[in-house]
């Protein structure tokens, strides 16, 4: 046979490719079961590990240690309006670790919470038993001592000075020491605590106001801005950080500190909050945000009169004359001898009626208000339209 024929031969006997391989599927099918039941097997247990309690862990997801998740659970029962069943869980978890000073604690400033300061003194009185100089415990035994009317500040030295005092309760002490009018003692204290890396948000606040007034800007921008990611919850420490970054030249920066103190102020707070931020867009020139601010602050009895008199100013250079006359009239009403605010109503008559205004013939505020846009503004008002200050 020539090397021609046996080629010929070879090619007519071969198979295709395709059916040579789904013949070798075909001969090793009996392994197809164990291997499904394999797989079959291994996702079984990727749900069962994602089934598993997993370990508790902090908002940074560092985990938690027994103690620290059961504080993290009582907190969060007072969160939720059930303080007994807090201090349950608290009592439960010390007739198991008799020894654990940090629970203590935790369930004696539970009690002090609760206006209980005598459950308290039990507490740290336990706690003291095989614990007497732990400066926590006497922290605590100093703010017990404060609510029942007594000195707390040898307490409160004690705690500070002790020997495994944490930077935490060197803070405190200086905070306290702050508002008992001894400034120099308490930068001593609250520079321990930050040199300690204490994690209390104002404490690096207090001492950054410190290096403000003294106008050491770096110091404060770094400070505050290290108590704004400590404690973002606190307004103070946010309208601090945008008055150092108002020296720093830094305008937008300000505002959004102080945008990010109005989502975190209440009450009183929110109404200086808001006089602020009018003021950071007056500067600015930005003046339809700067009287939307200074109207909002207007709400809040404490800046009532002089929002007010801001928001009649700002809205004037927004050519808004029925909206700068109802608040210049809110001016006037709380200051009405006070000469600026009297020049400014005399101003925004005139650009609105081309005239002062006497009060017998002055619009009432309600049809100044209902007039259309076109007719509101007077054809022959000039306005220079320059942001003087009053």
């Amino acid at each position: 046979m020539t090397e021609h024929s046996k080629h010929s031969e070879h090619v007519k006997n071969s198979k295709p490719v395709s059916r040579s391989f789904f013949a070798w599927v075909k001969s090793r099918r009996r392994w197809f079961p164990a291997v499904a039941a394999v797989v079959v097997l291994i996702a079984a247990a990727a749900v069962y590990v994602s089934l598993l309690p997993k370990a508790p862990t902090d908002e940074q997801g560092r985990p938690l240690t027994e103690s620290q998740d059961v504080r993290r659970r009582a907190m969060e029962l007072l969160r939720a309006e059930q303080p007994e069943m807090a201090a349950e869980l608290l009592e439960q978890y010390i007739a198991n670790h008799p020894k654990d000073l940090t629970v203590y604690i935790a369930l004696a400033e539970l009690h002090l919470h609760r206006n209980d300061p005598k459950r308290c003194d039990a507490v740290l009185d336990q706690a003291q038993a095989f614990a007497p100089d732990d400066a926590g415990v006497l922290w605590v035994r100093g703010m017990s001592a404060q609510k029942q009317g007594r000195d707390p500040s040898a307490l409160f030295r004690q705690a500070a000075e002790t020997p495994n005092a944490s930077p935490d309760v060197q803070g405190m002490f200086g905070l306290y020491l702050l508002g008992e009018e001894q400034a120099e003692e308490a930068e001593r204290y609250l520079r321990r605590a930050v040199e300690g890396q204490t994690n209390n948000g104002m404490v690096h606040a207090a001492l950054g106001q410190i290096a403000l007034g003294r106008n050491q800007i770096d110091e404060a921008h770094r400070l505050l801005k290290r108590a704004t990611e400590l404690t973002p919850q606190s307004p103070a420490a946010w309208a601090l950080l945008a008055e150092v970054q108002t020296n720093r030249g830094e305008a937008d920066q300000a505002v959004a500190s102080l945008r990010e103190a109005l989502k975190v102020a209440g009450g009183a707070q929110r109404g200086a909050v808001l006089m602020e931020l009018g003021k950071a867009h007056m500067a600015e020139r930005r003046w339809s945000e700067a009287a939307e601010m200074f109207a909002q602050a207007a709400d809040y009895p404490a800046v009532r009169a002089p929002a007010a008199f801001q928001a009649a100013q700002c809205y004037y250079f927004t050519d808004a004359y029925a909206k700068a006359m109802h608040y210049i009239d809110q001016a006037q009403a709380f200051a009405p001898d006070d000469p600026k605010v009297n020049e400014w109503k005399r101003k925004i008559e005139t650009a609105r009626y081309g005239q002062p205004a006497s009060d017998a013939t002055r619009k009432p505020l309600r049809s100044v208000l209902d007039v259309p846009p076109e007719e509101e503004k007077p054809s022959d008002s000039k306005k220079t339209g320059e942001a003087t200050k009053p």
